[in-house]
């Protein structure tokens, strides 16, 4: 506040407003980051993108979808070779699902599954099946929930993908494949919240 013009003040903004997402002031976030987006020419690489992530990140939380849409996808226009891309991808399938955009979400989902392997490929697998299901296309969720397991491994996300194909299942008026979902969670992740 008292040396805007330093030019230590955009890695100050980006760490404050990281910090500030961390604490759920998402608004206050958005404040600190914003001025930065207009100024995205004047700074490095690695800070306009951590920028525009956050910021995509704090709208999505503020419930600010399509502002959320804007910052991701002008981090994909910016920077198509970063090496922090699925990130994006993945804010971009999160702004169109919470927008009810399913199937754009789903397709922007399914880059991060397939060009990615880490634990927001992971997620974003599981999303894709969270997609479907608020469809109401209950087999095709089961199944790519279960994809969430079998392409990842043990993820964070590997109990929350058996509670909801049981549902789907449920769903489906398959009982026992629910039961046996329900019970692998169970068995195997008894301490989760899922479970």
């Amino acid at each position: 506040a008292e040396f805007p013009a330093s030019e230590l003040a955009p890695t100050v903004r980006v760490a404050l407003g990281t910090s500030l997402v961390a604490r759920k002031e998402e608004r206050r976030a958005i404040a600190v980051l914003e001025p930065l987006a207009d100024r995205l020419d004047e700074l490095d690489q690695t800070l306009a993108e951590a920028a525009l992530l956050k910021l995509g990140e704090a709208r999505a939380l503020d419930g600010r979808h399509a502002e959320a849409l804007a910052a991701y996808r002008e981090h994909r226009r910016r920077f198509p070779a970063s090496q922090r891309w699925f990130h994006a991808a993945f804010g971009i399938g999160w702004a169109l699902e919470s927008s009810g955009d399913f199937d754009a979400a789903i397709a922007a989902y399914r880059t991060v599954v397939e060009g990615h392997r880490g634990p927001t490929a992971a997620r974003a697998q599981f999303q894709i099946g969270e997609c479907l299901f608020a469809q109401r296309r209950f087999e095709d969720a089961a199944r790519e929930l279960l994809k969430t397991d079998l392409l990842f491994g043990e993820t964070e996300w590997t109990p929350a993908a058996l509670y909801e194909s049981a549902r789907a299942f449920t769903e489906l008026g398959r009982f026992d494949e629910a039961r046996a979902q329900l019970a692998t969670l169970r068995a195997n992740h008894g301490t989760s919240h899922w479970a």
